[in-house]
């Protein structure tokens, strides 16, 4: 998934690492304590009122729910042309960190033999969005899927998956909502054997862009994710 929330996730094990080892320390010297208390005194009570036991931590920011998917319907080929173009104008303004996961040829050939490693495929993209279709005649519950460019126009690439519409249209009606974006598939590189048996990089581009949506639900939005 996204960057975004895997540096949240990493910070958030940070903080809960500290807080364990604060709570342990502090059992620790309790006990301490304990052992010198002359055997007259209830240890049961004193264990009792100054034990705190180590629960998991909970954090007020976290999103009450995450849905993440493949938004359908990205093959038609006015949609994946509106995702190309999307591609080179991320492209064009230096908006992806870096093409093919910064792999060198080396790296490639010796550790991701035979397996597809994507030019932008994997990487997040602006912002997506998820709307009601009302009038959709095949789905009363269909939610439209949008994604955004750098100007902050909307444009339409598919569908959230049929199956999630109806929980996700009642969490919406509940709670606040953000809509993180990626991009999948698309042009990339593969390790492979060449007519002569020896190992060569080949670059393909046969393989349609998708798009994943990560759609979570607060109770209150953080202000990061609120729009300026």
């Amino acid at each position: 998934m996204f960057n975004f929330f895997k540096k949240k996730k990493q910070t958030k094990e940070k903080e809960t690492l500290n807080e364990v080892s604060t709570t342990l320390e502090s059992t620790q010297e309790t006990l301490e304590q304990i052992n010198e208390t002359p055997k007259t005194t209830n240890l049961t009570t004193t264990i009792e009122e100054t034990f705190t036991p180590i629960t998991q931590y909970q954090y007020k920011d976290e999103a009450v729910k995450r849905y993440t998917f493949l938004v359908k319907g990205t093959f038609v080929k006015e949609r994946q042309k509106e995702i190309v173009k999307l591609v080179k104008e991320l492209k064009d303004a230096e908006y992806f960190y870096e093409s093919y996961e910064g792999l060198k040829p080396k790296e490639i050939k010796e550790d991701y033999f035979g397996h597809p490693i994507y030019e932008y495929g994997g990487c997040s993209i602006p912002k997506g969005k998820i709307e009601e279709e009302n009038d959709n005649p095949y789905d009363k519950n269909a939610l439209k899927a949008f994604i955004s460019n750098l100007n902050g126009d909307y444009i339409h690439i598919g569908y959230v998956p049929k199956e999630l519409c109806e929980e996700i249209r009642e969490m919406k009606s509940k709670y606040e909502h953000y809509v993180a974006a990626g991009l999948e598939g698309g042009k990339y590189k593969m390790a492979d054997f060449d007519e002569n048996g020896d190992e060569k990089i080949k670059i393909y581009n046969d393989k349609e862009y998708g798009i994943e949506l990560c759609v979570s639900f607060w109770e209150e939005l953080p202000e990061s994710m609120r729009d300026n």
